[in-house]
């Protein structure tokens, strides 16, 4: 019997409440004291350190610190009464209902060290769902993942609120960009950028003023002292060296509010040192349109130039051996703002040449020499894969052949007609509508929370080109059913894994991101359904990055599709990871070695083949309604009425169980939960069978 129905069940469950809620009470005093006193001690020891010199401060500041730690103790001890009182208090009220069917709650709470808001959210969970179905829930989160898992289950009913959109007090609508003068030229795009999207963004070298702006964002944070919490990190150094990246930096960057990276291979180093995924975010560098205003002088350029520090060895070597050739070769290593811009926009080329071995392309200096629309000539980074659309732009060469340098660089001073073809292509470029960077720093500012959709969508409307074409532009060579994989760049790894199975056929699609993680599946849904919706397309295979294809995958796939083109539906569902109680088969037949099920609901985004009302429907998902218990991707999904779904059993594609999730942070493990919803529809399936034979 429920608490609901039992009057002794209620009222042990309202003395259990009262109860608890007073401990609550003395232990957050107890832990306000401690808070207190703790801060009196830190102060006691900084004057203990300032006053090193002096004997007698000294003296007094250790006797400060003595005080201080007696009262943090005493706080202490406080603090462990409350906490005796309120174990006291539970173990009082064990005989009761209420406390029997919670006590799966109570597990992870003491094995996860689940925090009083998380408690909180469980009971809200129960208020919603009933006590009893919540506790059934837990026990098979607790069977499944252990108690950290339900920890983490709880962790996003407990409203906890995104990541501040202030570093302090200041202006909320003000932005200061705090920069060093070698990456300036991405510090005046960001600035332009912000102020397309309504904020006042000043750039500067240091932090002067800071506390007067609410958003502080900060280009080689590394560089400056005295940096607050809460500061939003762009990440400039390259992860091949260990030169930058120390415990200090690595903990710098742990202070951040966020943290950009320019480079796929740093965000993978990133995530290996500890950075949580939902911190990161790709920002590729590209050029400013801005800055293609033809210099005063014409485009009569001549001579070739080299920016930044010859100091390594192997620079020096391969700038000798290009000076012996090109004579005029000029090294500009302390030049920066509109004094350098003068010279790159003289030059005819800009070499670039690596500091390290195995570098990853220096894209700053690039984008910024196309941005003036100066050619350029460089080796291969290592990351090259990365950068196919410089292809026929920049002239790169394997790393270290200086006479494919020279090779290169020679039309380009000696050829009028060549340097004049290549100006044309380098604008062309610099100008397209599909800038990288301004998508994605957009997608940055979404993420968190400092634009709505909307204004992402209006600011960035061929995101994610160029992998897919311009709305207004469709190509006319698109597919009828393109196969797309929903993909975060900040998940190397679970991108890896998908692309390890030698799925070519798939076009990764760069999902977008929110706090918390489950408003970013819904943004990247809807924003990816937008596009194929208004593009026409009348199928789309979409998958997850932990979809798995099992042997003989192809070959299935291509049955369930010869299948579909006999049958209209909304939806093909390759992988269901749990059934509707109220789900209902409305036809079911057996074809060769598949089961085909016919059901006007499903629930699950790992591998689907969706029509055009459903790409609809998921497009028009609202990304204001924010309840986690309806409005998930997948539970918007399931709840669209007169959907005309089909499944083929045994289920198409598996999915990886060791993936952590990019909405939840941690593994989802379906593997039970899709054996039985398997079994449910195979059940269900046979009833219909039966009673379709009876007639």
């Amino acid at each position: 019997m429920s608490d609901t129905t039992d009057p002794r069940g209620r009222d042990d469950a309202a003395t259990l409440s009262a109860a608890l809620a007073a401990a609550e009470d003395r232990a957050r005093l107890a832990e306000a004291e401690a808070a207190r006193a703790r801060a009196d001690l830190h102060r006691a020891q900084a004057s203990a350190a300032a006053a090193a010199a002096a004997a007698a401060a000294a003296a007094a500041a250790a006797a400060a610190a003595a005080a201080a730690a007696a009262a943090a103790a005493r706080a202490a001890d406080l603090l462990q009464a409350a906490q005796d009182q309120t174990r006291a208090t539970r173990a009082a009220l064990t005989g009761t209902l209420s406390w029997k069917l919670a006590a799966p709650l109570r597990a992870g709470e003491r094995a996860a060290g689940v925090p009083l808001r998380l408690l909180r959210a469980a009971r809200r969970a129960a208020g919603q769902k009933g006590l009893a179905a919540t506790a059934r829930q837990a026990l098979r989160v607790l069977r499944a993942e252990g108690a950290a898992g339900l920890r983490r289950r709880i962790g996003p009913l407990a409203g906890v609120a995104p990541a501040a959109a202030m570093t302090g007090g200041g202006d909320p609508m003000s932005c200061l960009i705090v920069t060093t003068p070698h990456t300036a030229s991405v510090a005046t795009l960001m600035a332009r950028i912000l102020a397309e999207e309504g904020y006042r963004a000043t750039v500067q070298t240091d932090l002067s003023g800071a506390d007067r702006h609410g958003h502080l964002f900060v280009l080689c944070p590394q560089m400056f002292a005295g940096l607050p919490d809460g500061f939003v990190a762009f990440q400039m150094e390259q992860c091949v060296s260990s030169r930058w990246f120390t415990p200090d930096y690595v903990a710098l960057l742990g202070r951040a509010r966020a943290v950009l990276d320019y480079a796929p291979a740093n965000i993978a180093a990133l995530r290996d040192m500890g950075l949580p995924a939902s911190s990161l975010y790709l920002v590729p560098i590209d050029t400013d349109r801005a800055q293609g205003a033809p210099f005063p002088g014409g485009e009569k350029r001549s001579g070739i130039v080299f920016v930044g520090d010859a100091s390594a060895p192997r620079r020096q070597a391969m700038l000798a051996a290009l000076r012996a050739e090109f004579p005029e070769l000029r090294i500009i290593t302390d030049l920066f703002g509109p004094a350098l811009q003068a010279e790159l926009r003289r030059a005819a080329a800009v070499v670039n040449i690596h500091f390290y071995d195995g570098a990853l392309l220096e894209t700053v200096r690039l984008a910024e020499v196309l941005s003036l629309g100066t050619p350029v000539v460089s080796e291969a980074g290592s990351d090259q894969g990365d950068h196919q659309g410089l292809a026929g732009v920049v002239d790169f060469v394997t790393p270290g052949d200086v006479a494919g340098l020279i090779a290169a660089l020679r039309p380009l001073v000696t050829d009028p007609s060549a340097l004049a073809d290549r100006l044309v292509a380098i604008r062309a470029y610099a100008d397209r509508p599909h800038n990288r960077f301004e998508q994605y720093f957009r997608r940055f500012l979404l993420g968190e929370g400092m634009i709505d959709l909307p204004a992402f969508q209006a600011g960035a409307p061929h995101y994610p080109a160029p992998d897919w074409p311009a709305p207004e532009d469709p190509s006319p060579a698109l597919p009828a059913a393109p196969r797309l994989c929903l993909s975060l760049p900040e998940t190397p790894d679970r991108r890896a894994a998908f692309l390890s199975q030698g799925r070519h056929d798939f076009t990764v699609w760069p999902g977008l991101k929110a706090r918390p993680g489950w408003v970013g599946a819904g943004y990247s849904y809807r924003q990816m359904f937008a596009r194929l919706a208004d593009a026409g397309i009348p199928r789309a295979i979409v998958a997850e990055d932990d979809v798995i294809f099992p042997p003989g995958f192809d070959a299935r796939l291509g049955r369930v599709l010869r299948y579909l083109d006999r049958h209209d539906c909304d939806l093909f569902a390759g992988f269901v990871a749990n059934v509707h109680p109220g789900l209902t088969v409305t036809h079911a037949e057996q074809v060769g070695d598949d089961l085909f099920v016919h059901v006007d609901r499903s629930v699950s985004m790992v591998f689907n083949i969706y029509g055009p009302e459903m790409m609809r429907w998921l497009a028009d998902w609202d990304p204001a309604d924010r309840d986690i218990h309806r409005n998930t991707i997948d539970r918007y999904l399931e709840r669209r009425q007169g959907t005309r779904a089909i499944v083929a059993l045994p289920f198409l594609v598996g999915h990886r169980s060791d993936a952590p999730s990019t909405i939840w942070d941690f593994p989802t493990h379906y593997d039970d939960q899709s054996a039985e919803a398997e079994r449910i529809l195979r059940d269900k399936a046979a009833r219909f069978l039966r009673g379709q034979a009876r007639g």
